[in-house]
């Protein structure tokens, strides 16, 4: 199992924040507020990802309790889908 999150990150910061998660990345794409402007963002101060998280058959329950603004851990099992400049 898997489930998506866009989260964001101030580029000078260690910390990424997750904005929205959904097990579907269609759905994922359909709740972000303004999707095409977020497709040409560009910032010298923050950036926004698109992340796949792999192999969460464990947590998958618990996707639905992730709250926003929650802090993010990329490991060995997320996968950069997109990314903003």
């Amino acid at each position: 199992m898997h489930y998506y999150v866009l989260v964001y990150k101030i580029k000078s910061s260690d910390f990424i924040w997750i904005v929205k998660r959904d097990t579907h990345y269609n759905d994922l794409l359909d709740r972000i507020y303004k999707i095409d402007e977020l497709k040409s963002y560009k910032s010298d101060i923050d950036k926004y990802y698109i992340i796949k998280q792999n192999n969460c058959c464990n947590e998958i329950e618990n996707v639905e309790e992730i709250k926003q603004f929650t802090i993010f851990k990329p490991d060995d099992n997320s996968e950069l889908i997109f990314e903003t400049t």
